[in-house]
Protein backbone atom coordinates (compact mmCIF):
# COMPACT_ATOMS: atom_id res chain seq x y z
CA UNK A 1 0.00 0.00 0.00
CA UNK A 2 3.03 2.27 -0.24
CA UNK A 3 3.14 5.27 -2.60
CA UNK A 4 -0.56 6.18 -2.38
CA UNK A 5 -2.33 9.16 -0.81
CA UNK A 6 -3.14 7.50 2.53
CA UNK A 7 -1.61 10.27 4.59
CA UNK A 8 -1.55 9.52 8.31
CA UNK A 9 -2.24 5.82 7.94
CA UNK A 10 -0.18 3.78 10.40
CA UNK A 11 0.29 0.12 11.30
CA UNK A 12 -1.86 0.69 14.43
CA UNK A 13 -4.95 1.69 12.43
CA UNK A 14 -8.09 -0.44 13.19
CA UNK A 15 -8.10 -1.39 9.49
CA UNK A 16 -5.32 -3.86 10.21
CA UNK A 17 -6.59 -5.21 13.54
CA UNK A 18 -7.70 -8.58 12.13
CA UNK A 19 -4.66 -9.27 9.97
CA UNK A 20 -2.55 -12.32 10.92
CA UNK A 21 0.25 -11.78 13.43
CA UNK A 22 3.56 -10.99 11.78
CA UNK A 23 2.15 -9.70 8.50
CA UNK A 24 4.40 -7.13 6.79
CA UNK A 25 2.88 -3.75 5.98
CA UNK A 26 4.35 -1.35 3.42
CA UNK A 27 2.99 2.11 4.03
CA UNK A 28 5.89 4.36 3.01
CA UNK A 29 5.68 7.12 0.45
CA UNK A 30 2.11 8.29 1.06
CA UNK A 31 1.47 11.71 -0.45
CA UNK A 32 -1.43 14.12 -0.07
CA UNK A 33 -3.74 14.73 -2.99
CA UNK A 34 -2.46 17.55 -5.22
CA UNK A 35 -3.74 20.96 -4.22
CA UNK A 36 -4.09 20.17 -0.53
CA UNK A 37 -2.49 22.98 1.52
CA UNK A 38 0.07 21.85 4.10
CA UNK A 39 -0.74 22.09 7.78
CA UNK A 40 2.11 24.59 8.17
CA UNK A 41 2.78 26.96 5.30
CA UNK A 42 6.31 26.89 3.91
CA UNK A 43 6.33 30.67 4.33
CA UNK A 44 6.01 30.34 8.13
CA UNK A 45 9.08 28.13 8.62
CA UNK A 46 12.59 29.07 9.70
CA UNK A 47 13.98 31.18 6.82
CA UNK A 48 16.85 28.81 6.01
CA UNK A 49 14.47 25.83 5.94
CA UNK A 50 11.97 27.75 3.82
CA UNK A 51 14.62 28.79 1.31
CA UNK A 52 16.06 25.27 0.98
CA UNK A 53 12.59 23.80 0.38
CA UNK A 54 11.94 26.40 -2.30
CA UNK A 55 15.30 25.71 -3.91
CA UNK A 56 14.62 21.98 -4.06
CA UNK A 57 11.17 22.57 -5.58
CA UNK A 58 12.46 25.29 -7.91
CA UNK A 59 9.43 27.31 -6.77
CA UNK A 60 8.98 31.06 -6.49
CA UNK A 61 5.93 31.46 -4.23
CA UNK A 62 6.16 29.79 -0.82
CA UNK A 63 2.43 30.33 -0.24
CA UNK A 64 1.59 28.27 -3.31
CA UNK A 65 3.45 25.11 -2.25
CA UNK A 66 0.90 22.36 -1.60
CA UNK A 67 1.15 19.21 0.49
CA UNK A 68 1.92 16.94 -2.47
CA UNK A 69 4.85 19.10 -3.53
CA UNK A 70 6.13 19.18 0.03
CA UNK A 71 5.93 15.39 0.28
CA UNK A 72 7.96 15.07 -2.94
CA UNK A 73 11.10 16.73 -1.46
CA UNK A 74 13.76 14.03 -1.06
CA UNK A 75 16.79 16.02 0.14
CA UNK A 76 17.40 19.05 2.36
CA UNK A 77 20.95 20.31 2.89
CA UNK A 78 20.97 23.14 5.42
CA UNK A 79 24.51 24.45 5.76
CA UNK A 80 24.19 27.87 7.34
CA UNK A 81 26.13 29.38 10.20
CA UNK A 82 23.36 31.99 10.47
CA UNK A 83 20.78 29.45 11.63
CA UNK A 84 20.48 29.60 15.42
CA UNK A 85 17.13 27.89 16.07
CA UNK A 86 14.59 25.58 14.52
CA UNK A 87 10.81 25.50 14.88
CA UNK A 88 9.07 22.28 15.90
CA UNK A 89 7.07 22.21 12.63
CA UNK A 90 9.90 23.14 10.23
CA UNK A 91 9.88 19.69 8.61
CA UNK A 92 6.15 19.05 8.85
CA UNK A 93 4.75 17.33 5.77
CA UNK A 94 8.13 16.21 4.37
CA UNK A 95 7.04 12.59 4.35
CA UNK A 96 9.23 11.68 1.37
CA UNK A 97 12.41 13.18 2.82
CA UNK A 98 15.29 10.69 2.60
CA UNK A 99 18.31 12.83 3.47
CA UNK A 100 18.56 15.74 5.93
CA UNK A 101 21.75 17.71 6.60
CA UNK A 102 21.86 20.31 9.40
CA UNK A 103 25.54 21.24 9.24
CA UNK A 104 27.74 24.11 10.42
CA UNK A 105 25.01 26.07 12.16
CA UNK A 106 24.69 27.75 15.56
CA UNK A 107 22.05 25.32 16.84
CA UNK A 108 22.35 24.62 20.57
CA UNK A 109 19.05 22.72 21.03
CA UNK A 110 16.45 20.86 19.00
CA UNK A 111 12.69 21.37 19.56
CA UNK A 112 10.67 18.42 20.85
CA UNK A 113 9.13 16.51 17.95
CA UNK A 114 11.11 18.39 15.29
CA UNK A 115 11.69 15.19 13.27
CA UNK A 116 8.25 13.63 13.83
CA UNK A 117 6.71 12.26 10.64
CA UNK A 118 9.99 11.81 8.74
CA UNK A 119 9.30 8.13 8.28
CA UNK A 120 11.20 7.89 4.99
CA UNK A 121 14.40 9.47 6.31
CA UNK A 122 17.47 7.31 5.67
CA UNK A 123 20.44 9.62 6.30
CA UNK A 124 20.74 12.47 8.83
CA UNK A 125 23.72 14.68 9.60
CA UNK A 126 23.65 16.99 12.63
CA UNK A 127 27.36 17.84 12.44
CA UNK A 128 29.51 20.86 13.30
CA UNK A 129 26.80 22.48 15.39
CA UNK A 130 26.69 23.57 19.03
CA UNK A 131 24.17 21.10 20.38
CA UNK A 132 24.57 20.71 24.14
CA UNK A 133 21.75 18.22 24.69
CA UNK A 134 19.30 16.01 22.82
CA UNK A 135 15.61 15.93 23.79
CA UNK A 136 14.37 12.53 24.96
CA UNK A 137 12.57 10.83 22.08
CA UNK A 138 13.92 13.24 19.45
CA UNK A 139 14.63 10.35 17.05
CA UNK A 140 11.71 8.08 17.99
CA UNK A 141 9.80 8.36 14.72
CA UNK A 142 12.78 7.77 12.44
CA UNK A 143 12.13 4.08 11.94
CA UNK A 144 13.80 4.00 8.51
CA UNK A 145 16.96 5.88 9.52
CA UNK A 146 20.14 4.07 8.51
CA UNK A 147 22.86 6.70 9.15
CA UNK A 148 23.03 9.26 11.96
CA UNK A 149 26.01 11.62 12.20
CA UNK A 150 26.29 13.76 15.34
CA UNK A 151 30.01 14.62 15.34
CA UNK A 152 31.52 17.94 16.40
CA UNK A 153 28.86 19.13 18.83
CA UNK A 154 29.03 19.91 22.54
CA UNK A 155 27.10 16.95 23.89
CA UNK A 156 28.35 15.95 27.34
CA UNK A 157 25.68 13.27 27.93
CA UNK A 158 23.06 11.23 26.11
CA UNK A 159 19.48 10.71 27.36
CA UNK A 160 18.48 7.19 28.35
CA UNK A 161 16.87 5.41 25.42
CA UNK A 162 17.66 8.17 22.93
CA UNK A 163 18.41 5.63 20.17
CA UNK A 164 15.94 2.89 21.20
CA UNK A 165 13.55 3.29 18.24
CA UNK A 166 16.27 3.39 15.57
CA UNK A 167 16.01 -0.30 14.75
CA UNK A 168 17.18 0.22 11.13
CA UNK A 169 20.27 2.24 12.06
CA UNK A 170 23.51 0.95 10.52
CA UNK A 171 25.94 3.84 11.17
CA UNK A 172 26.16 6.04 14.27
CA UNK A 173 28.87 8.71 14.53
CA UNK A 174 29.33 10.53 17.85
CA UNK A 175 32.88 11.72 17.20
CA UNK A 176 34.39 14.93 18.55
CA UNK A 177 31.61 15.71 20.99
CA UNK A 178 32.28 16.14 24.70
CA UNK A 179 30.80 12.93 26.04
CA UNK A 180 32.19 12.08 29.47
CA UNK A 181 30.11 8.96 30.03
CA UNK A 182 27.69 6.66 28.24
CA UNK A 183 24.44 5.39 29.81
CA UNK A 184 24.10 1.66 30.43
CA UNK A 185 22.25 0.04 27.56
CA UNK A 186 22.32 3.15 25.36
CA UNK A 187 23.05 1.03 22.28
CA UNK A 188 21.10 -2.10 23.23
CA UNK A 189 18.28 -1.70 20.68
CA UNK A 190 20.59 -0.97 17.74
CA UNK A 191 20.62 -4.54 16.53
CA UNK A 192 21.32 -3.54 12.91
CA UNK A 193 24.27 -1.29 13.77
CA UNK A 194 27.40 -1.95 11.69
CA UNK A 195 29.54 1.13 12.38
CA UNK A 196 29.92 2.98 15.71
CA UNK A 197 32.28 5.93 16.18
CA UNK A 198 32.89 7.40 19.64
CA UNK A 199 36.32 8.91 18.96
CA UNK A 200 37.56 12.25 20.29
CA UNK A 201 35.36 12.50 23.36
CA UNK A 202 36.17 12.66 27.08
CA UNK A 203 35.07 9.20 28.17
CA UNK A 204 37.16 7.82 31.03
CA UNK A 205 35.55 4.38 31.16
CA UNK A 206 33.15 2.11 29.31
CA UNK A 207 30.18 0.47 31.07
CA UNK A 208 30.42 -3.30 31.21
CA UNK A 209 28.21 -4.82 28.54
CA UNK A 210 28.04 -1.58 26.52
CA UNK A 211 28.36 -3.44 23.20
CA UNK A 212 26.75 -6.76 24.17
CA UNK A 213 23.73 -6.46 21.85
CA UNK A 214 25.64 -5.22 18.80
CA UNK A 215 26.11 -8.57 17.09
CA UNK A 216 26.13 -6.95 13.62
CA UNK A 217 28.87 -4.44 14.46
CA UNK A 218 31.75 -4.36 11.96
CA UNK A 219 33.60 -1.13 12.86
CA UNK A 220 34.18 0.37 16.33
CA UNK A 221 36.17 3.54 16.93
CA UNK A 222 37.06 4.55 20.50
CA UNK A 223 40.22 6.53 19.81
CA UNK A 224 41.24 9.80 21.41
CA UNK A 225 39.32 9.47 24.67
CA UNK A 226 40.59 9.17 28.25
CA UNK A 227 40.15 5.44 28.75
CA UNK A 228 42.51 3.99 31.35
CA UNK A 229 41.15 0.42 31.28
CA UNK A 230 38.91 -1.84 29.22
CA UNK A 231 36.31 -3.91 31.11
CA UNK A 232 36.70 -7.68 31.01
CA UNK A 233 34.63 -9.08 28.15
CA UNK A 234 33.88 -5.64 26.70
CA UNK A 235 34.18 -7.01 23.14
CA UNK A 236 32.68 -10.44 23.77
CA UNK A 237 30.26 -11.57 21.12
CA UNK A 238 31.40 -9.10 18.46
CA UNK A 239 32.23 -11.87 16.03
CA UNK A 240 31.57 -9.70 12.96
CA UNK A 241 33.87 -6.89 14.04
CA UNK A 242 36.44 -6.02 11.33
CA UNK A 243 38.03 -2.84 12.63
CA UNK A 244 38.61 -1.54 16.17
CA UNK A 245 40.47 1.61 17.19
CA UNK A 246 41.45 2.41 20.78
CA UNK A 247 44.35 4.72 19.95
CA UNK A 248 45.28 7.89 21.87
CA UNK A 249 43.84 6.84 25.21
CA UNK A 250 45.57 6.21 28.54
CA UNK A 251 45.50 2.42 28.64
CA UNK A 252 48.24 0.93 30.81
CA UNK A 253 47.18 -2.73 30.57
CA UNK A 254 44.92 -4.99 28.54
CA UNK A 255 42.73 -7.70 30.11
CA UNK A 256 43.77 -11.22 29.19
CA UNK A 257 41.46 -12.56 26.51
CA UNK A 258 39.99 -9.14 25.71
CA UNK A 259 40.15 -9.84 21.96
CA UNK A 260 39.40 -13.56 22.01
CA UNK A 261 35.97 -13.35 20.35
CA UNK A 262 37.13 -11.07 17.52
CA UNK A 263 37.78 -13.86 15.07
CA UNK A 264 36.86 -11.67 12.05
CA UNK A 265 39.03 -8.70 13.06
CA UNK A 266 41.17 -7.17 10.29
CA UNK A 267 42.54 -4.01 11.94
CA UNK A 268 43.47 -3.27 15.58
CA UNK A 269 44.81 0.17 16.52
CA UNK A 270 46.29 0.51 20.02
CA UNK A 271 48.94 3.15 19.37
CA UNK A 272 49.52 6.23 21.56
CA UNK A 273 48.57 4.65 24.86
CA UNK A 274 50.66 3.90 27.95
CA UNK A 275 50.95 0.14 27.61
CA UNK A 276 54.09 -1.08 29.36
CA UNK A 277 53.41 -4.81 28.87
CA UNK A 278 51.12 -7.11 26.91
CA UNK A 279 49.52 -10.30 28.27
CA UNK A 280 50.87 -13.51 26.77
CA UNK A 281 48.48 -14.79 24.11
CA UNK A 282 46.50 -11.57 23.90
CA UNK A 283 46.39 -11.80 20.09
CA UNK A 284 46.14 -15.59 19.82
CA UNK A 285 42.63 -15.74 18.34
CA UNK A 286 43.10 -13.01 15.74
CA UNK A 287 43.85 -15.26 12.79
CA UNK A 288 42.22 -12.79 10.36
CA UNK A 289 44.18 -9.74 11.58
CA UNK A 290 45.90 -7.72 8.85
CA UNK A 291 46.93 -4.52 10.67
CA UNK A 292 48.27 -4.21 14.24
CA UNK A 293 49.31 -0.79 15.55
CA UNK A 294 51.22 -0.71 18.86
CA UNK A 295 53.38 2.37 18.27
CA UNK A 296 53.96 5.10 20.85
CA UNK A 297 53.44 3.03 23.97
CA UNK A 298 55.90 2.14 26.71
CA UNK A 299 56.61 -1.47 25.81
CA UNK A 300 60.03 -2.62 27.01
CA UNK A 301 59.63 -6.33 26.23
CA UNK A 302 57.47 -8.59 24.09
CA UNK A 303 56.24 -11.96 25.40
CA UNK A 304 57.51 -15.05 23.61
CA UNK A 305 55.09 -16.11 20.91
CA UNK A 306 53.15 -12.84 21.05
CA UNK A 307 52.44 -12.84 17.31
CA UNK A 308 52.13 -16.61 16.84
CA UNK A 309 49.23 -17.52 14.62
CA UNK A 310 48.85 -14.10 12.98
CA UNK A 311 49.31 -15.66 9.57
CA UNK A 312 47.21 -12.99 7.81
CA UNK A 313 49.07 -10.01 9.34
CA UNK A 314 50.31 -7.54 6.71
CA UNK A 315 51.32 -4.51 8.82
CA UNK A 316 52.92 -4.49 12.28
CA UNK A 317 53.88 -1.17 13.84
CA UNK A 318 55.98 -0.99 17.03
CA UNK A 319 57.46 2.52 16.57
CA UNK A 320 58.46 4.65 19.54
CA UNK A 321 58.40 2.13 22.36
CA UNK A 322 61.21 1.19 24.75
CA UNK A 323 62.17 -2.19 23.33
CA UNK A 324 65.81 -3.00 24.07
CA UNK A 325 65.73 -6.55 22.68
CA UNK A 326 63.58 -8.81 20.52
CA UNK A 327 62.81 -12.41 21.55
CA UNK A 328 64.20 -15.12 19.30
CA UNK A 329 61.62 -16.09 16.73
CA UNK A 330 59.31 -13.20 17.62
CA UNK A 331 58.21 -12.81 13.98
CA UNK A 332 58.19 -16.50 13.06
CA UNK A 333 55.20 -17.49 10.99
CA UNK A 334 54.29 -13.98 9.80
CA UNK A 335 54.45 -15.12 6.20
CA UNK A 336 51.98 -12.43 4.99
CA UNK A 337 53.78 -9.50 6.69
CA UNK A 338 54.51 -6.64 4.27
CA UNK A 339 55.44 -3.73 6.58
CA UNK A 340 57.32 -3.92 9.89
CA UNK A 341 58.02 -0.76 11.88
CA UNK A 342 60.56 -0.86 14.75
CA UNK A 343 61.64 2.78 14.59
CA UNK A 344 62.46 4.75 17.72
CA UNK A 345 63.19 1.95 20.18
CA UNK A 346 66.30 1.09 22.20
CA UNK A 347 67.48 -1.95 20.24
CA UNK A 348 71.25 -2.47 20.50
CA UNK A 349 71.37 -5.70 18.48
CA UNK A 350 69.21 -8.03 16.45
CA UNK A 351 68.96 -11.78 17.06
CA UNK A 352 70.33 -14.03 14.33
CA UNK A 353 67.57 -14.98 11.93
CA UNK A 354 65.06 -12.59 13.47
CA UNK A 355 63.55 -11.84 10.05
CA UNK A 356 63.78 -15.38 8.65
CA UNK A 357 60.69 -16.45 6.79
CA UNK A 358 59.33 -12.93 6.16
CA UNK A 359 59.23 -13.61 2.45
CA UNK A 360 56.41 -11.08 1.82
CA UNK A 361 58.10 -8.19 3.68
CA UNK A 362 58.30 -5.02 1.57
CA UNK A 363 59.26 -2.34 4.12
CA UNK A 364 61.45 -2.66 7.22
CA UNK A 365 62.00 0.38 9.44
CA UNK A 366 64.76 0.16 12.08
CA UNK A 367 65.49 3.88 12.20
CA UNK A 368 66.36 5.62 15.46
CA UNK A 369 67.59 2.66 17.52
CA UNK A 370 70.99 2.01 19.13
CA UNK A 371 72.27 -0.67 16.76
CA UNK A 372 76.08 -0.82 16.62
CA UNK A 373 76.32 -3.85 14.33
CA UNK A 374 74.17 -6.16 12.24
CA UNK A 375 74.50 -9.95 12.13
CA UNK A 376 75.74 -11.57 8.92
CA UNK A 377 72.77 -12.67 6.87
CA UNK A 378 70.20 -10.87 9.00
CA UNK A 379 68.33 -9.80 5.85
CA UNK A 380 68.80 -13.05 3.93
CA UNK A 381 65.66 -14.28 2.24
CA UNK A 382 63.85 -10.92 2.21
CA UNK A 383 63.42 -11.17 -1.53
CA UNK A 384 60.32 -8.93 -1.58
CA UNK A 385 61.91 -6.10 0.44
CA UNK A 386 61.60 -2.71 -1.28
CA UNK A 387 62.52 -0.31 1.54
CA UNK A 388 65.07 -0.62 4.38
CA UNK A 389 65.59 2.27 6.82
CA UNK A 390 68.61 2.07 9.16
CA UNK A 391 69.00 5.83 9.70
CA UNK A 392 70.02 7.26 13.07
CA UNK A 393 71.68 4.22 14.60
CA UNK A 394 75.29 3.74 15.73
CA UNK A 395 76.53 1.35 13.06
CA UNK A 396 80.30 1.45 12.60
CA UNK A 397 80.65 -1.32 9.99
CA UNK A 398 78.56 -3.31 7.56
CA UNK A 399 79.13 -7.01 6.79
CA UNK A 400 80.23 -7.41 3.17
CA UNK A 401 77.27 -9.52 2.07
CA UNK A 402 74.68 -7.77 4.21
CA UNK A 403 72.41 -6.77 1.33
CA UNK A 404 73.05 -9.67 -1.02
CA UNK A 405 69.87 -11.16 -2.41
CA UNK A 406 67.74 -8.04 -1.87
CA UNK A 407 66.99 -7.84 -5.56
CA UNK A 408 63.70 -5.96 -5.06
CA UNK A 409 65.20 -3.24 -2.81
CA UNK A 410 64.42 0.29 -4.03
CA UNK A 411 65.26 2.47 -1.02
CA UNK A 412 68.18 1.96 1.39
CA UNK A 413 68.80 4.54 4.12
CA UNK A 414 71.94 4.55 6.28
CA UNK A 415 71.99 8.26 7.20
CA UNK A 416 73.44 9.43 10.52
CA UNK A 417 75.39 6.37 11.60
CA UNK A 418 79.11 6.09 12.39
CA UNK A 419 80.31 4.30 9.28
CA UNK A 420 83.97 5.08 8.55
CA UNK A 421 84.32 2.67 5.61
CA UNK A 422 82.24 0.58 3.22
CA UNK A 423 83.21 -2.96 2.22
CA UNK A 424 83.95 -3.45 -1.48
CA UNK A 425 80.90 -4.92 -3.19
CA UNK A 426 78.56 -4.19 -0.30
CA UNK A 427 75.85 -2.99 -2.72
CA UNK A 428 76.42 -5.63 -5.38
CA UNK A 429 73.24 -7.04 -6.86
CA UNK A 430 70.95 -4.19 -5.82
CA UNK A 431 69.81 -3.70 -9.39
CA UNK A 432 66.42 -2.23 -8.38
CA UNK A 433 67.86 0.37 -5.98
CA UNK A 434 66.62 3.90 -6.65
CA UNK A 435 67.60 5.75 -3.47
CA UNK A 436 70.79 5.26 -1.38
CA UNK A 437 71.34 7.42 1.70
CA UNK A 438 74.77 7.61 3.39
CA UNK A 439 74.54 11.17 4.71
CA UNK A 440 76.05 12.07 8.09
CA UNK A 441 78.56 9.26 8.54
CA UNK A 442 82.37 9.27 8.98
CA UNK A 443 83.37 8.07 5.51
CA UNK A 444 86.82 9.28 4.44
CA UNK A 445 87.05 7.28 1.22
CA UNK A 446 84.95 5.05 -1.02
CA UNK A 447 86.07 1.73 -2.53
CA UNK A 448 86.59 1.68 -6.29
CA UNK A 449 83.47 0.31 -7.98
CA UNK A 450 81.33 0.44 -4.84
CA UNK A 451 78.35 1.67 -6.89
CA UNK A 452 78.92 -0.57 -9.91
CA UNK A 453 75.78 -2.20 -11.21
CA UNK A 454 73.34 0.23 -9.56
CA UNK A 455 71.78 0.99 -12.92
CA UNK A 456 68.42 2.08 -11.43
CA UNK A 457 69.91 4.48 -8.85
CA UNK A 458 68.25 7.92 -9.05
CA UNK A 459 69.25 9.52 -5.71
CA UNK A 460 72.64 9.22 -3.98
CA UNK A 461 73.31 11.05 -0.71
CA UNK A 462 76.97 11.24 0.38
CA UNK A 463 76.83 14.65 2.05
CA UNK A 464 78.08 15.42 5.58
CA UNK A 465 80.90 12.86 5.54
CA UNK A 466 84.70 13.34 5.57
CA UNK A 467 85.53 12.40 1.98
CA UNK A 468 88.76 14.00 0.74
CA UNK A 469 88.73 12.59 -2.79
CA UNK A 470 86.73 10.31 -5.08
CA UNK A 471 88.00 7.32 -7.06
CA UNK A 472 88.16 7.75 -10.81
CA UNK A 473 85.11 6.21 -12.45
CA UNK A 474 83.17 6.10 -9.17
CA UNK A 475 79.89 7.03 -10.85
CA UNK A 476 80.39 5.20 -14.17
CA UNK A 477 77.28 3.35 -15.23
CA UNK A 478 74.88 5.38 -13.05
CA UNK A 479 72.87 6.42 -16.07
CA UNK A 480 69.64 6.84 -14.06
CA UNK A 481 71.15 9.12 -11.39
CA UNK A 482 69.22 12.38 -10.98
CA UNK A 483 70.39 13.75 -7.59
CA UNK A 484 73.98 13.55 -6.39
CA UNK A 485 74.74 15.11 -2.99
CA UNK A 486 78.43 15.52 -2.13
CA UNK A 487 78.21 18.74 -0.12
CA UNK A 488 79.82 19.36 3.27
CA UNK A 489 82.69 16.91 2.86
CA UNK A 490 86.47 17.56 2.78
CA UNK A 491 86.91 17.22 -0.98
CA UNK A 492 90.04 19.03 -2.25
CA UNK A 493 90.22 17.74 -5.81
CA UNK A 494 88.15 15.64 -8.18
CA UNK A 495 89.48 13.22 -10.82
CA UNK A 496 88.98 14.20 -14.47
CA UNK A 497 85.79 12.84 -15.95
CA UNK A 498 84.37 11.82 -12.58
CA UNK A 499 80.89 12.99 -13.61
CA UNK A 500 81.03 11.72 -17.20
CA UNK A 501 78.12 9.55 -18.23
CA UNK A 502 75.62 10.96 -15.73
CA UNK A 503 73.19 11.61 -18.54
CA UNK A 504 70.09 11.86 -16.33
CA UNK A 505 71.57 14.16 -13.66
CA UNK A 506 69.34 17.06 -12.58
CA UNK A 507 71.05 18.24 -9.39
CA UNK A 508 74.68 18.17 -8.22
CA UNK A 509 75.61 19.58 -4.80
CA UNK A 510 79.28 20.24 -4.07
CA UNK A 511 79.08 23.22 -1.72
CA UNK A 512 80.88 23.25 1.60
CA UNK A 513 84.05 21.47 0.44
CA UNK A 514 87.61 22.68 -0.25
CA UNK A 515 87.41 22.76 -4.04
CA UNK A 516 89.24 26.07 -4.37
CA UNK A 517 88.74 27.78 -7.68
CA UNK A 518 86.23 25.31 -9.06
CA UNK A 519 83.74 27.05 -11.35
CA UNK A 520 80.75 26.06 -13.43
CA UNK A 521 82.93 26.28 -16.58
CA UNK A 522 85.34 23.61 -15.40
CA UNK A 523 85.78 20.71 -17.86
CA UNK A 524 84.63 18.41 -15.03
CA UNK A 525 81.08 19.51 -15.81
CA UNK A 526 81.34 19.47 -19.60
CA UNK A 527 79.46 16.21 -19.97
CA UNK A 528 76.56 17.10 -17.68
CA UNK A 529 73.10 17.45 -19.24
CA UNK A 530 71.86 20.87 -20.22
CA UNK A 531 69.97 22.58 -17.39
CA UNK A 532 71.51 20.65 -14.50
CA UNK A 533 71.44 22.46 -11.14
CA UNK A 534 74.90 22.92 -9.63
CA UNK A 535 75.75 24.18 -6.14
CA UNK A 536 79.39 25.16 -5.57
CA UNK A 537 79.26 27.72 -2.76
CA UNK A 538 80.96 27.64 0.63
CA UNK A 539 84.40 26.46 -0.49
CA UNK A 540 87.54 27.48 1.38
CA UNK A 541 87.71 30.51 -0.88
CA UNK A 542 84.95 32.03 -2.95
CA UNK A 543 84.89 30.37 -6.37
CA UNK A 544 85.56 32.37 -9.49
CA UNK A 545 82.41 34.02 -10.80
CA UNK A 546 81.69 32.84 -14.31
CA UNK A 547 79.46 33.93 -17.11
CA UNK A 548 76.10 32.21 -17.40
CA UNK A 549 76.99 30.48 -20.62
CA UNK A 550 79.13 27.62 -19.25
CA UNK A 551 78.03 24.17 -20.38
CA UNK A 552 74.31 24.90 -20.37
CA UNK A 553 74.03 25.30 -16.57
CA UNK A 554 70.87 26.93 -15.24
CA UNK A 555 70.93 30.77 -15.49
CA UNK A 556 70.25 31.23 -11.78
CA UNK A 557 73.69 29.74 -11.08
CA UNK A 558 75.42 33.06 -11.85
CA UNK A 559 73.41 34.77 -9.13
CA UNK A 560 74.08 31.84 -6.77
CA UNK A 561 77.86 32.12 -7.22
CA UNK A 562 77.91 35.90 -6.85
CA UNK A 563 75.74 35.73 -3.72
CA UNK A 564 77.87 33.05 -2.09
CA UNK A 565 81.06 34.88 -2.95
CA UNK A 566 79.71 38.07 -1.40
CA UNK A 567 78.68 36.15 1.75
CA UNK A 568 82.20 34.81 2.14
CA UNK A 569 83.75 38.26 1.74
CA UNK A 570 81.29 39.60 4.32
CA UNK A 571 82.11 36.76 6.71
CA UNK A 572 85.84 37.31 6.27
CA UNK A 573 85.41 40.99 7.05
CA UNK A 574 83.38 40.16 10.15
CA UNK A 575 86.13 37.82 11.40
CA UNK A 576 88.59 40.67 11.20
CA UNK A 577 86.33 43.02 13.10
CA UNK A 578 85.49 45.19 10.09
Amino acid sequence: MDNNHLVGLTANDPLFARLPSGVQLFLDGQTPKPGTPPAVSVCDRTPQVRDEIMRRLEADDCAAVDSAELASVGYLHLLSHLMTTLQADDFDGLTGLRELFLVDSQLTTLPDGVFDGLTSLRHMQLTVNRLTALPAGVFDGLTSLQELWLWDNQLSALPDGVFDRLTSLQTLVLEDDQLTELPDGVFDRLTSLQGLTLSSNLAGELPAGLFDRLASLESLHLGDNQLTTLPDGVFDGLTNLRDISVYRNQLTTLPAGVFDDLTSLYELRLYNNQLSALPAGVFDELASLRYLGLSSNQLSTLPDGLFDGLTSLQELWLWDNQLSALPDGVFDGLTSLQELGLRGNLLTKLPDGVFDGLTSLQWLDLRGNLLTELPDGVFDGLTSLQGLDLDDNQLTTLPKGLFHGLTSLRELYLHSNQLSALPAGVFDGLTSLQGLGLRGNLLTELPYGVFDGLTSLARLFLDDNQLTTLPKGLFHGLTSLQWLHLHRNQLRDLPPGVFDGLTSLQWLELHGNHLVGLTANDPLFAGLPSGVGLSLGGQTEAPEVVSEGGYGLKPWLLYELIRLGQEQRDNAGSDQGI
